[in-house]
């Protein structure tokens, strides 16, 4: 199983200081998205651009005991 998360940083939101802040509040919204579930979805900049995608891929893998 895998995380897969692309963000583009192109857009007007992540201009100041190298788009530092801006990366970390969209990763943070990214978490909060994973904490309730979600699988897959698309992300958004503070002015609601699309900037990326997170997918999980594959299923957990089962452990004998």
């Amino acid at each position: 199983m895998k995380a897969k998360i692309e963000i583009c940083m192109d857009t007007a939101a992540f201009d100041k200081d190298e788009g530092r802040k801006e990366l970390v509040e969209v990763l943070k919204a990214t978490a909060e998205n994973v904490k309730t579930g979600l699988r897959e979805f698309s992300i958004t900049d503070d002015n609601g651009k699309h900037v990326g995608t997170f997918r999980i891929i594959g299923q957990p893998r089962r452990f004998a005991r």
